[in-house]
């Protein structure tokens, strides 16, 4: 007679497609299922307690994430990439070995504030979704070093992005973004800062306090390079700062 583990086990290698030994599943660090006529993950995905990194991306049907998802807790990385996922299980905030979270192209038209929670979080990708806002608890992701948030409805960036004091990579082109505050300029790690495609008429002479900036952005924005300063002039010549 077979176990509830078992049982279990079993339920998921067929609802999931897998080709996998009871034992296999179980012991699995990395499980990816991709390309599925699946709306949900499934009650049963909680007793891998040992899955590491979980990729569900690509299934255009999957709208749920059932909350025993909350039982793994060894999860660093989460990706969702192209589902119909529009909101987290209540508690989500509690997966705090996540480091990577990938939501591009989800139906999300928000950060959900569980996110803010997320205090190992490395690296967070929703790019191409609806969000309008970045909310000032974003200052709260401390350990952030990656932020792709491209191809959204973005109509500003929040004065609190300063205490991003880790990020590294900040993707925000094709937004509606028409300016650069100067607390962009105190991110110290900052090296990739992409913001083509918004509404910026102007660069800030404090864009070169970011000494770590390798490139700068800018292509398809009304900018006024008739009064630039000497140095952003310079940047521009050399290609740091692309327009």
């Amino acid at each position: 007679m077979e176990s509830n583990i078992d049982q279990e086990l079993n339920k998921l290698i067929v609802d999931l497609s897998l080709k996998l030994t009871h034992e296999d599943l179980f012991k699995s660090k990395v499980l990816k299922v991709n390309n599925l006529d699946i709306e949900k993950i499934p009650k049963e995905i909680g007793i891998l307690v040992n899955l590491e990194i979980l990729d569900m991306s690509h299934n255009d049907n999957l709208c749920l994430i059932h909350p025993n998802i909350l039982n793994l807790s060894k999860l660093r990385e989460l990706c969702l990439i192209n589902t119909f996922i529009s909101f987290l299980p209540d508690k989500f905030n509690t997966m705090i070995n996540l480091q990577i979270l990938n939501l591009r192209g989800t139906k999300f038209i928000e950060i959900p504030s569980q996110i803010f929670s997320l205090i190992n979080l490395k690296e967070l990708y929703m790019q191409e979704c609806h969000i309008k806002i970045i909310p000032n608890d974003i200052r709260l992701l401390t350990k952030l070093t990656t932020l792709w948030l491209y191809d959204n409805n973005i109509k500003y960036i929040p004065d609190d992005i300063k205490y991003l004091m880790c990020l590294i990579d900040l993707q925000l082109s094709n937004n509606n973004i028409t300016e650069i505050p100067d607390q962009l300029t105190e991110l110290p790690e900052l090296k990739y800062l992409s913001l083509d495609k918004n509404q910026i008429t102007h660069i800030p002479k404090k864009i070169i306090n970011l000494l770590k900036l390798k490139r700068l952005s800018l292509q398809s924005n009304p900018l006024d390079l008739n009064n630039v300063d000497s140095i952003i002039s310079y940047m521009i010549k050399t290609k740091k700062i692309i327009v």
